[in-house]
């Protein structure tokens, strides 16, 4: 759970959106609301866990840059990639994010993501 904004308040909010818990004297209310952008950065999160997986099934080390590969046919999900390639490829530590997987890869995976299929491929720099 990532907290992006914490909000002091007397009374607790109510309603379908928040869960609340209380023990003691202390009360805490989460808004459990998946805005657009949180399920984008959920997915964005799930390629770096998977790419980060490979880099491990690689041997690969955090000394290692890598450049990354895709295959992605669902346009929500490339847009999703384009929208935060800089932050993937800084999470990934990859130089480069390139369309297409070329034949000269160290390790290509087929995933299914967000109820997509997804091809990553990894090539150490």
């Amino acid at each position: 759970m990532n907290v992006d904004t914490v909000i002091v308040a007397k009374k607790l909010p109510q309603g379908p959106d928040f869960k609340a818990k209380e023990s003691g004297t202390l009360s805490v209310a989460l808004d459990v609301t998946i805005t657009d952008e949180l399920r984008q950065r959920g997915i964005v999160r799930e390629f770096i866990r998977q790419i980060n997986a490979m880099r491990k099934d690689a041997k690969l080390t955090i000394n290692d840059s890598i450049t990354l590969y895709h295959e992605i046919e669902n346009e929500e999900l490339k847009g999703i990639l384009r929208h935060y390639k800089a932050d993937l490829c800084k999470d990934v530590i990859a130089s480069n994010c390139l369309d297409g997987i070329p034949e000269n890869i160290d390790l290509k995976k087929v995933l299914e993501i967000a109820g997509s299929t997804v091809i990553f491929g990894i090539k150490k720099k």
